[in-house]
């Protein structure tokens, strides 16, 4: 079904790296470990007085569907951006959670970790991420567990005692189908993320009962992906999670948009510590070559060599000194050193 409704509130976006649910402003994001690899990270951020509303609305529109073609007739459609779209009920399916707290998680011991190690955190709203493997029938949830109310998951474990099955909705890109959908996802298609319906999830699994959910599948209009969110996390991601989503999805983000650009250039010239792996890429490529390949494309050499000479003006206008970390090949581990010089780094990267 194809749906023209540019004022639509709920977006999912996907540069081929980075994937994100947007209700009118970033809600859930999730990335690869690294390039090529299966774990992913996965953060979502607490909703504004503002969003509790639009999804107090959202509950209202959908609290009576039983079926897809309940859904589509009971105006939750009108929330969608602009795009072709698929629809799905599943029941009887074993499905796994995945949830995040912004309270403490392993994660927080890394950040805590870090921020000893390198310096103090900069961002103003930073939650720490989880991790997972998209295997089998998972579902991310928008909201942190804490947020849940539990006299709500009550009164849904009654209804649904009582032989109810209320629907929980979410959404994903689907770019590949597969014939069985409880086998590995391919990481080609985003995760599952839940709209609505959090507390009736969790009183299905306090029950040991198979949820049922509606399937809302963004299919892609084109395979060339032209914007990111990125910029607009940067308030919300640690700075070291911003590094690590740019060191390993540049290849796919470099082409985006001006935002972008205007993003990454502001990072390279502020921030207090950079890996060795992402200079070296940028480097590399602007030199026209890579680890894997030569790099032919000459426009996007030439992306690569302006970010390089916005990175090498830091060295000019800012006395500070930049922490460089690095692996030593001769010692074999990573090191950690200070230098105030393009000169400094590129031996390093020669090294």
């Amino acid at each position: 079904m194809k749906i023209e409704n540019p004022e639509g509130i709920i977006e999912i976006v996907n540069d081929g790296f980075l994937s994100c649910l947007r209700i009118k402003e970033p809600r859930v994001a999730d990335w690869p470990d690294c390039e090529g690899t299966v774990a992913r990270y996965y953060t979502c951020f607490p909703p504004n007085d503002t969003r509790k509303s639009e999804l107090s609305k959202i509950e209202e529109n959908i609290s009576r569907i039983d079926s897809v073609e309940d859904f589509v007739s009971s105006g939750f459609l009108q929330l969608l951006k602009s795009g072709v779209y698929e629809f799905e009920l599943w029941k009887e399916h074993r499905t796994e959670y995945l949830y995040n707290t912004s309270i403490v998680n392993s994660n927080e011991m890394i950040f805590n970790w870090q921020n000893d190690r390198i310096g103090k955190n900069r961002m103003t709203k930073p939650y720490s991420p989880n991790s997972y493997y998209p295997f089998g029938r998972l579902l991310l949830f928008t909201e942190p567990f804490e947020s849940i109310d539990m006299a709500r998951v009550k009164y849904y474990e009654n209804v649904i005692s009582k032989g109810r099955r209320p629907k929980a909705i979410t959404i994903r890109e689907l770019n590949i189908k597969q014939d069985n959908e409880d086998e590995g996802q391919p990481m080609v298609n985003t995760a599952m993320y839940v709209l609505d319906g959090h507390h009736k999830l969790v009183a299905y699994k306090n029950l040991k009962i198979n949820p049922q959910y509606i399937v809302i599948n963004k299919l892609p209009i084109t395979n060339n992906r032209g914007s990111t969110f990125l910029p607009e996390l940067k308030n919300l991601l640690y700075w070291y999670q911003q590094e690590h989503i740019i060191t390993w999805g540049i290849d796919s983000l470099y082409n985006s948009t001006a935002e972008f650009e205007e993003y990454l250039d502001s990072y390279l010239s502020s921030t207090p510590r950079i890996e060795e792996v992402l200079i070296k890429r940028i480097y590399n490529i602007s030199k026209s070559y890579s680890t894997r390949h030569v790099q032919i494309d000459e426009v996007k050499r030439q992306w690569f060599r302006d970010r390089l000479e916005q990175f090498k003006k830091r060295f000019v206008v800012d006395e500070k000194d930049l922490l460089l970390s690095f692996y030593d090949r001769k010692e074999f581990k990573t090191k950690h050193m200070k230098v105030n010089s393009w000169n400094e780094i590129e031996t390093v990267l020669e090294q």
